[in-house]
């Protein structure tokens, strides 16, 4: 089994969704999540919004495992 550790850190009252899931932040804006990791093509799709709306940023990393 592979798993994949996605971390950051972003202002304490944003929000965050990682693959459309909300990410519970730590009081100092800082967060970490643990995704399995099959084998193939993951799109993480990554999103952080400003608590007001005013500012989001989006990445979408793209990871591909292969096992032999």
């Amino acid at each position: 089994n592979t798993e994949l550790i996605v971390y950051g850190s972003t202002k304490p009252d944003a929000r965050v969704t990682i693959q459309g899931h909300a990410v519970r932040l730590n009081p100092d804006g800082t967060f970490r999540l643990r995704l399995a990791l099959p084998d193939g093509v993951q799109e993480i799709p990554v999103r952080a919004a400003r608590a007001d709306d005013e500012e989001t940023r989006e990445i979408t990393p793209v990871v591909t495992r292969g096992t032999r």
